[in-house]
């Protein structure tokens, strides 16, 4: 799929979820997350509290973007054409 030109005067691979702060562009849902984290919770309620729970940490959010994300779009783009195509 192309990314409209509005999305790639902003990022030039038309990459989104994407975000801009301070000039500068951030690209893709999970580096986004861990900048607002790193940037914004400054009580440190998010960060994890030890090594193992920072793997534990990384784990679901990488599992979230690298194998359920796909899953999950897969499932809405399928849902979307049947119910498309059987249900009009």
């Amino acid at each position: 799929m192309l990314a409209p030109p509005e999305l790639k005067k902003v990022h030039p691979l038309g990459k989104s979820s994407v975000i801009e702060e301070h000039g500068m562009i951030i690209a893709e849902s999970g580096v986004i997350l861990e900048y607002l984290q790193e940037t914004y919770d400054g009580i440190g309620r998010f960060k994890p509290a030890n090594a193992q729970r920072k793997q534990h940490y990384r784990f679901w959010l990488h599992y979230a973007e690298g194998a359920l994300m796909p899953l999950l779009l897969m499932k809405l783009l399928f849902t979307s054409f049947w119910v498309s195509r059987w249900c009009h």
